[in-house]
C-alpha cells in the first residue's frame, strides 16, 4: 500500500556513510589478517577472533548499507510499512552483530550470546524479504500476493528456527509429530514455491519498470535537431542526448546537444503534465517544472 510521500529519514544518509566506512575498514582488516596468516603469525594478537569479528562486521555493514538504501527508497515512495519494517530489520541486524561479537570475545556466556545473535539473524532475513519490492513500479495483485505469501513463509521458518535455537529438542519433537518424511517434503516444497514465487514477482517488477520507463520517455533517444554550425554556418541535423558529441559535416566541429526535461524525483516524466502533483508518487511538482502555469500559459521549465 502506497501512502502520501514522507520526508526522507534524516539519519539515513549519515548512517549509510558509517556503514560504508565500516565495510571498507572490515575488508581492510581482513586483508591484513590474511597476510598475517600467510606469514605464520596466526597465534598472535588473537588473530582468529579478530578474523571472525571482521567477517561479522563486514556482513553487518553490507546488510546495514542495503537496508539504509531500502529505507531511503521507501521514504521517497512514501511507503510507511517499508520504513517501519526497514528500521526494525536494521535494529535486528545490530542485535545480531552485537550478539555474535559477544559470543566471540566473552567466553563464559558465548552460547547465550550466540543464540541471541542467531535469533536476530533469522528474523532479519524474514523481514528483509519484502523490502526489495519497494519500487515506483506497482506490482499486479497476484504478484503482490506472491510476495506476501513468501514473506509469511519466511516468518514461519524464522519461528521454527527460533524455537530450535532456544531448545534443540523442540525441533525433534515437532518433526516426529508430523513425520520425518512428511516434514521435509512439505517444507522442501514450501521453500521451492516461495523462492520461485519471489523470483517471478521480481521478474514481473523489472519487466514492468522497463516498459513504464519506455512509455514515460517524452524525448526520443538520439533525437535529431536542426542546428546551424556556429563556426562555418552550415545548416544540418545533429543527434541530441546520450552523453555523446556529434561533428559538423563541413568543418568537423564537435557539438554536444543535451536536453534536460523536467522529471519528478521518482523518475516520472512531467511532459505535458497539467496537474500540480506527480500522478505516480503524489509529490508536489515545483512550479518551474510544471508544463502549464496556473494562468494557462506555458511555464519556463517546459
Amino acid at each position: 500500500m502506497t501512502l502520501a510521500p514522507v520526508d526522507r529519514p534524516p539519519m539515513t544518509r549519515t548512517v549509510r556513510k558509517v556503514f560504508f566506512c565500516l565495510l571498507l575498514g572490515s575488508v581492510g582488516l581482513l586483508a591484513v589478517l590474511g597476510l598475517l596468516l600467510l606469514l605464520g603469525v596466526d597465534g598472535r594478537f588473537g588473530s582468529d577472533r579478530m578474523l571472525v569479528s571482521s567477517v561479522v562486521t563486514c556482513l553487518w555493514s553490507m546488510v546495514g548499507f542495503g537496508l539504509m538504501w531500502s529505507l531511503d527508497h521507501a521514504a521517497r515512495r512514501g511507503v510507511k510499512w517499508a520504513l517501519v519494517v526497514g528500521w526494525i530489520a536494521s535494529g535486528l541486524a545490530t542485535v545480531a552483530a552485537v550478539g555474535f561479537m559477544l559470543a566471540i570475545w566473552v567466553q563464559p556466556w558465548e552460547d547465550e550470546f550466540a543464540r541471541v545473535g542467531g535469533i536476530a539473524a533469522v528474523w532479519l532475513i524474514a523481514l528483509s524479504v519484502p523490502l526489495p519490492f519497494v519500487s515506483p513500479t506497482p506490482l499486479p495483485r497476484w504478484a503482490r500476493a506472491l510476495v506476501v505469501l513468501g514473506t509469511l513463509y519466511a516468518a514461519w521458518i524464522a519461528f521454527l528456527s527460533t524455537n530450535g535455537i532456544l531448545e534443540l529438542g523442540w525441533v525433534d519433537r515437532f518433526v516426529r509429530s508430523i513425520g520425518d518424511d512428511r516434514f521435509f517434503r512439505i517444507h522442501g516444497a514450501g521453500v521451492i514455491f516461495a523462492f520461485c514465487g519471489l523470483l517471478v514477482a521480481a521478474v514481473v517488477q523489472r519487466t514492468r519498470a522497463v516498459r513504464q520507463s519506455e512509455r514515460g520517455t517524452s524525448v526520443p533517444w538520439r533525437l535529431q535537431i536542426p542546428i546551424t554550425c556556429p563556426r562555418c554556418g552550415l545548416a544540418q541535423s545533429l543527434a541530441a542526448g546520450g552523453g555523446e558529441t556529434s561533428r559538423c559535416e563541413r568543418c568537423r566541429l564537435r557539438i554536444a546537444i543535451e536536453i534536460d526535461e523536467p522529471r519528478c524525483s521518482c523518475g516520472y516524466a512531467l511532459y505535458r503534465l497539467t496537474g500540480t502533483t506527480c500522478p505516480e508518487c503524489g509529490r508536489e511538482v515545483p512550479e518551474a517544472d510544471r508544463w502549464l502555469s496556473e494562468g494557462g500559459g506555458v511555464s519556463a521549465g517546459s
